[in-house]
């Protein structure tokens, strides 16, 4: 890297590495079992997708932040994959050919995301602990 010039991203994903080369292991540790539904074959790809993937993310979570608000509930409380699908299936649906119907559309999809809600969770029945070594 030269002085005064930025490179993005600063550093190789470590998981870039190995997925490029043929291992299809999941970079989630707790889902090391699972294959990762990535595409790409080369190091650049994957990053490349992983960035896709999050941009993604935030494109679902932000519309739900703001169905979230008016309702007043938290934005966890609604179903990431729902209000997914909700964008997916409302996507065609949109005619940004002026601002009013574009708005109105906007608000309905908000309207329908903020119905899109997951079950409360229940409390453990065990808490979780520390697991500790059982000396002999």
């Amino acid at each position: 890297m030269r002085q005064g010039r930025c490179t993005f991203p600063p550093e190789p994903l470590p998981c870039a590495a190995s997925i490029g080369r043929g291992s299809r292991a999941s970079i989630v540790p707790q889902r090391a079992t699972k294959p990762a539904n990535l595409r790409s074959e080369t190091p650049a790809g994957v990053v490349q997708e992983l960035y896709a993937l999050s941009l993604v993310h935030f494109v679902v979570r932000a519309p739900m932040f703001e169905s979230a608000s008016p309702v007043e509930i938290d934005p966890d409380r609604l179903s990431l994959t729902g209000c997914f699908q909700i964008l997916r299936c409302r996507l065609p649906e949109c005619n940004a050919r002026s601002e009013h119907t574009f708005q109105e559309w906007y608000e309905a999809l908000l309207w329908k995301m903020s119905r899109e809600r997951t079950e409360p969770r229940h409390n453990r029945t065990n808490p979780r602990v520390i697991k500790q070594k059982m000396s002999k």
